[in-house]
């Protein structure tokens, strides 16, 4: 059999009609002299097979299946599954094969799978399995490639705990019935097919009025001592979501005041105030896929810059003019024709030259649903983390870097945020929580480790399974009297074999190296999703700068490294390998000083609220608009105090 549908998956299960015995697997000419016992086993086995993966039998055919059930009628249940069964494939004595089309529709999936009925003729009391092959088919839950072992075993006997705190169990075009989708069972089959600790099934607009029955202070009845299932919130499709939607974790309410149930009336139209409300009964927030809107339009962002500054309206900009922007790199380097004057052309030049490094002072668009209002609110205090793993890479980090650089204690979290944003699987991207060794697994100290930093993000297949400073871990404070050396010390494993599917980067690798997140190849008719091997570069960032780095094989081992750092300042320091894998930073407090990295990071996040406000102010209701504005100005001030304090340029 081969179903060609580039990118879909097919899961196929097989009906044996016995003769004698189901163990035989014997089959005479005529279908219909199978014998009813063994065949009625056969056929309850399938109807479980069908009901464990999510695609039951349609109760119609259920209720024509049970007297025939019953009564073993070997004729009858035939004659029902007939019907169903995507084609027939008849085995004569000689061991040849014989497929035939059968009446089911042959429906694909794309980056999913569809179950199919096959009626097997086992003409020859065949023993031997039957092998069915689409050379398009993928994992049923992997998709793309088979899983590596180290998305499961490693981290957990290290004592690391991986969740997806974003995934949906309805609301996307692709559910069936989008404003219902399917029950926490089904949602539980796949966090733990995934290898998940802790799947949270975040309720959003589309699927608001059905799906918050679901919702429950505890973790749902559907759990395991190992694997959880929790039901909250993501304001999407109503309330603040044009300010950027949020994750709300851990809620012990999901009703905001004066909401009356509802998602039409009560809701802010901005995020701080559902941040807020969120945080006073203890959950833990976060902005979801955070680059969608911190894209950037070199022209548009060229355009902005000579808008405001060009004084003398001769459309370029002077150095007098210029001295007060927040340029993307030093005058001289956009000055290209050295006539000590920027044109809109040498401008927009220079904001696309950087847009790809990180981090970057491009000012974004600000103009979608991601981390938008994320610098308003942790200076507010209301948000505990960024989202990660699920939208281009260098934007997600790029925000997340200037406002460590600030001194603001910001975590990373990874999410697939699934079915929306990606469709493959759950768990795409995932947050690894230290809690050492557990006998039974905990939401809220999952959600509180989180917050805390206690963590590494990953694609799944980049693990950290140690990094410290001086003994600190991640989330840590480490406090030395004076400038001088740290140690770093890491153990890290990286899988054999990676999907390029699951890390959303798109920085091209240096040296020649395989990065996930390289550009696909084809080789012939096939699509090579894999990277193979290979190295992987292993990077200290201190400050959002890379300090020391190392390649480290990609071939499932753990590897130990160290590296002795200098640290002029208060810092934060973590681990990366992009796009794969970051671990969140250890603080390093010198003499006690706050970090206060650079006058530009607090300028750029400065610059986002400016934009921020210019694109979405006429969202904020009328009635709300003066509390947001105050707000966003009070950000805005203490960024400038944060610019004023801060060591570098």
């Amino acid at each position: 059999m081969n179903i060609r549908n580039y990118g879909s998956a097919l899961a196929v299960f097989v009906v044996w009609f016995a003769t004698h015995s189901l163990s035989a697997c014997a089959q005479t000419n005529d279908s219909n002299d199978s014998i009813g016992q063994p065949l009625s086993q056969n056929v309850r086995r399938v109807i479980d097979a069908l009901e464990l993966l999510g695609r039951p039998l349609a109760s119609s055919i259920l209720s024509d299946l049970q007297p025939a059930l019953k009564a073993e009628d070997s004729d009858r249940m035939q004659a029902i599954l007939d019907q169903h069964v995507l084609c027939t494939v008849a085995v004569n004595p000689e061991s040849r094969a014989k497929v035939e089309r059968g009446p089911a529709a042959a429906v694909v999936q794309q980056a999913g799978y569809t179950p199919f009925l096959i009626k097997i003729l086992n003409q020859g009391a065949i023993k031997s399995g039957l092998r069915l092959n689409s050379p398009q088919a993928g994992s049923p839950f992997g998709g793309m490639a088979p899983l590596s072992m180290q998305r499961q075993e490693h981290p957990m006997q290290s004592g690391f705990w991986c969740g997806d705190h974003h995934i949906h169990g309805a609301g996307c075009a692709h559910y069936t019935t989008p404003t219902e989708g399917v029950t926490p069972q089904d949602m539980f089959r796949q966090v733990a097919g995934e290898g998940l600790n802790v799947g949270c099934i975040l309720t959003w607009g589309p699927c608001f009025e059905f799906q918050r029955q679901f919702f429950n202070a505890a973790i749902n009845d559907v759990s395991e001592p190992k694997t959880l299932l929790k039901y909250d919130l993501e304001v999407s499709g109503f309330g603040s979501q044009a300010l950027g939607h949020v994750c709300l974790l851990n809620l012990r309410d999901q009703n905001y005041p004066g909401s009356d149930g509802s998602k039409t009336k009560g809701w802010p139209t901005w995020a701080t105030p559902v941040l807020r409300w969120a945080k006073s009964q203890g959950a833990v927030t976060g902005f979801a896929h955070s680059a969608s809107g911190l894209q950037i339009d070199p022209k548009a962002a060229a355009t902005r810059l000579l808008n405001e500054y060009d004084r003398d309206q001769s459309g370029q900009l002077s150095k007098l003019e210029i001295r007060e922007a927040l340029l993307t790199e030093a005058f001289e380097q956009i000055d290209v024709d050295r006539d000590q004057h920027l044109t809109l052309t040498e401008l927009q030049v220079s904001i696309d030259r950087v847009a790809d490094s990180i981090p970057n002072l491009a000012v974004p668009e600000m103009n979608s649903v991601g981390a938008m209002e994320l610098p308003v609110a942790v200076v507010a205090g209301v948000c505990d983390f960024i989202s990660a793993m699920d939208t281009a890479r260098v934007p997600e980090w790029n925000m997340w870097y200037h406002l460590l650089n600030c001194g603001f204690p910001l975590k990373v979290s990874g999410e697939t945020d699934f079915p929306c944003m990606s469709s493959t699987a759950v768990g795409q991207g995932r947050t690894y929580v230290h809690l050492g060794d557990l006998d039974r697994l905990d939401f809220g100290d999952w959600c509180r480790g989180l917050a805390a930093g206690r963590s590494y993000v990953s694609d799944g297949y980049a693990h950290a399974l140690q990094f410290s400073v001086n003994e600190r871990s991640a989330g840590d404070t480490l406090r030395i009297p004076a400038p001088g050396k740290v140690n770093v010390t890491a153990s890290l494993v990286f899988a054999p074999e990676t999907p390029l599917s699951v890390a959303y980067g798109t920085l091209a690798p240096e040296g020649g190296r395989r990065f996930v997140g390289d550009t696909v190849t084809l080789h012939g008719s096939q699509l090579e999703s894999t990277v193979r091997g290979g190295d992987r570069l292993v990077e200290v960032i201190v400050n959002g700068q890379v300090v020391a780095s190392k390649s480290l094989p990609a071939d499932g081992h753990t590897h130990e490294v160290s590296f002795d750092v200098a640290i002029a300042q208060s810092s934060w320091l973590a681990l990366r390998t992009f796009p794969q894998l970051h671990t969140n930073p250890v603080e390093i407090l010198v003499d006690n000083a706050p970090i206060r990295v650079s006058q530009s990071s607090a300028r750029w996040c400065e610059e986002t609220i400016h934009q921020l406000w210019r694109m979405r102010q006429k969202n904020i209701a009328v009635a709300e608009r003066t509390a947001a504005q105050q707000m966003f100005d009070e950000a805005i001030q203490e960024f400038r105090r944060r610019a004023k304090e801060a060591r570098g340029p």
